[in-house]
């Protein structure tokens, strides 16, 4: 089975992560926050605007995602 990559990110709404490899127009991927749930935004501006946040942070939205079937996650920081 191949990972799913996420890259998670915070900013001034909270954590969210971004699913860099699930490409839906050029420069755009979805990404999934609790309060948005999954959603379509532009990859270099989320890393632009936002910043790396730590495992302790992430972690209540990681544990969301694998609940919701993303089970074999891999994280990076950037593509």
């Amino acid at each position: 089975m191949e990972k799913t990559r996420v890259i998670f990110r915070k900013d001034c709404f909270g954590v969210f992560a971004l699913f860099p490899d699930n490409k839906v127009a050029k420069g755009k991927c979805v990404g999934y926050s609790v309060r948005e749930k999954h959603f379509h935004t532009i990859y270099n501006y989320e890393m632009n605007e936002s910043k790396p946040c730590t495992e302790e942070e992430y972690a209540p939205l990681k544990k969301e995602l694998e609940e919701l079937g993303y089970t074999d996650i891999e994280i990076v920081d950037k593509i």
